[in-house]
């Protein structure tokens, strides 16, 4: 099979980042800007498309290290969980694996955080693509009650969109 070389890596969500930098750079500033507690979804993409040397990235990423040492679990934790309502519409979704590893060093259960990522799903409108790729992402912790409750909503959100186009 041949490898598609424009494909990007997409790291917690992020696939936006210098081409210039590391893929291992890569993925530790976005796990670091999805721990931080001074960075929100937002400002997490703007900062991934900010640094265009590993030095620039590297003094970045001790900064952020220093910022999450210094913060209480507890405050980490409350902002995190403020910052997954809209994580994955800013951003995209990060996938269980990299939940996982959130959760393994803010020593967490995972289920919480995968709790408020399906809350602020449900909240809020996403394209059928979204609906897919959250499927697909996530389908190996998703209850059978989850499954209905979002094959449900992408279904409604379906025909909601065919009758809006049909008028």
């Amino acid at each position: 099979m041949m490898e598609n070389k424009s494909a990007k890596e997409v790291y917690f969500g992020i696939s936006s980042f210098s081409s210039k930098l590391s893929e291992s750079t890569k993925r530790e500033l976005a796990l670091l800007v999805f721990l931080s507690p001074e960075i929100g979804a937002i400002e997490a993409k703007c900062m991934s498309l900010a640094y265009h040397s590993e030095a620039d990235a590297d003094r970045i990423i001790h900064k952020m290290r220093y910022s999450i040492d210094k913060n209480s679990r507890r405050d980490i934790i409350l902002k995190l969980m403020y910052k997954l309502e809209n994580w994955g519409q800013i951003n995209g979704f990060i996938t269980v694996q990299e939940m996982r590893l959130a959760c393994s060093m803010l020593k967490i259960p995972t289920h919480r955080m995968f709790a408020i990522i399906w809350k602020s799903f449900l909240s809020l409108e996403y394209s059928e693509e979204k609906y897919i790729k959250f499927l697909i992402i996530y389908q190996e912790i998703l209850s059978t009650n989850q499954l209905n409750i979002l094959l449900d909503k992408y279904l409604d959100n379906k025909q909601n969109s065919t009758l809006t186009r049909s008028f």
